[in-house]
């Protein structure tokens, strides 16, 4: 009887660590949602503080404003104002990277330590005295922008080789076929034959616009182009050219 008792013991203490682990389990999906819901109402209210209208988009500035000489080579997001500016935002592409690490995570994933720290950054970012890093680009000071420099590709060939002798392999095919097994037995084997093909793009989006009374040249990375197409198509350097040249006609 004892060791029924103790038996019965055992599966009831299992199952109450079940019980509570699983709830443990849901508070911590619980957080991980509301921090989620927090994140995404952040990049709202960011949006609105920036009067962005429409898509924003992914890029990297390289170089070339004179407002921005600390953000060289940051990731940040693009977008349009509704007083006709570009904004550039780095804290906004950090937001939404904080958002995508968090989306990531499964009931197993953060741990108290990593949830705290997400709800650091959310009260950084929603403090009273908390200033949005603000950069604009007025469109009217925009002359025309364009893409320059190469895509490359690289087909990488690996694998194959063989075909020479090998000493070792002559003698064991000399042992189990004589000469004619010497010569067979000599051939190393082929390995597959695969290829790649690597891009290298080396490409940079310029834009030419007036600072100051000064014509500068600011370079984004080459995704900057597809992204400013669809903000100011009317910038873009060939369709400026045409423009101009039917107004000369």
């Amino acid at each position: 009887m004892l060791w029924i008792m103790v038996i019965i013991i055992i599966v009831g203490y299992l199952i109450w660590m079940l019980v509570l682990n699983n709830k443990a389990d849901k508070k911590e999906e619980e957080r991980i949602k509301s921090l989620v819901s927090e994140f995404e109402n952040l990049i709202m209210t960011f949006i609105k503080k920036l009067h962005i209208v429409g898509e924003i988009y992914p890029i990297t500035y390289i170089s070339g404003n004179p407002l921005m000489e600390g953000y060289k080579y940051s990731k940040m997001y693009l977008g349009k104002t509704d007083n006709n500016e570009l904004v550039f935002s780095k804290e906004l592409y950090e937001i939404n990277e904080y958002l995508n690490e968090l989306k990531k995570y499964s009931k197993e994933g953060p741990n108290k330590y990593q949830l705290e720290q997400y709800r650091e950054y959310i009260n950084q970012f929603t403090h009273p005295n908390y200033k949005i890093d603000l950069h604009t680009l007025p469109i009217k000071d925009i002359n025309t922008f364009t893409i320059k420099g190469d895509l490359l590709q690289e087909t990488i060939i690996s694998g194959g080789g063989g075909g020479g002798s090998s000493l070792g392999g002559a003698v064991v095919g000399a042992l189990i076929a004589g000469p004619t097994g010497a010569i067979i037995g000599s051939r190393k084997s082929i390995n597959p034959i695969h290829s790649k093909t690597v891009t290298h793009d080396e490409r940079e989006t310029l834009i030419e616009f007036f600072y100051e009374g000064k014509k500068q040249y600011m370079f984004l990375d080459s995704q900057s182009y597809a992204a400013l197409i669809k903000l100011i198509p009317e910038k873009e350097y060939s369709i400026v050219l045409k423009n101009s040249l039917l107004k000369s006609l």
